[in-house]
């Protein structure tokens, strides 16, 4: 069951039961360029749009649905320093 969430700012999630605070690396609006782009020495641009988080074996695995619905994992997502620093290395 995949729980939804949707704010605005900096931060974490905390929710019910043993309390946690959940750490995004991206947020709503963001712009984020994807790795499969850097790999082919291109800036692909996706905003954020919602934000997810899924337990899958006993591990939070947090995901984002960008403005043309399609859903990112955390890993293959990076910050334009990131992108750019990818491109250099990689070509």
């Amino acid at each position: 069951m995949a729980a939804t969430y949707e704010y605005i700012g900096d931060g974490g999630l905390a929710f019910g039961g043993n309390a946690q605070t959940v750490w995004y690396k991206f947020h709503i609006n963001d712009l984020v360029y994807t790795v499969d782009g850097a790999n082919r020495g291109v800036l692909e641009k996706v905003c954020i749009k919602k934000v997810y988080l899924n337990w899958i074996f006993n591990e939070e695995v947090k995901s984002y649905q960008d403005t043309f619905n399609e859903i990112w994992i955390e890993n293959e997502l990076l910050t334009l320093v990131e992108a750019q620093a990818y491109i250099a290395m990689h070509t």
